[in-house]
């Protein structure tokens, strides 16, 4: 999420999330800042099992690790 409403400009959504850290209440956490002091994106709610909500929990964990460098594609 953005700190604020991001506006509609020639159809598209522009904000860029290396700018400053995202928006965030006092129970959580935005983005982590890198070295360079840009800010990265955490990965988000992969089964999305509990739509319409957005939680990053344990069960997405579950998913990532279990898969975590495995490709169904196969590179020629």
């Amino acid at each position: 999420m953005t700190p604020y409403a991001i506006p509609i400009i020639g159809k598209t959504l522009t904000y860029d999330f290396r700018a400053s850290n995202s928006y965030r209440d006092p129970t959580s956490i935005g983005q982590k800042q890198l070295s360079s002091g840009q800010w990265c994106l955490f990965a988000g709610d992969g089964d999305q099992s509990d739509c319409p909500s957005y939680d990053v929990n344990g069960t997405d964990k579950t998913i990532w690790f279990e898969n975590n460098g495995i490709s169904s594609r196969v590179h020629k």
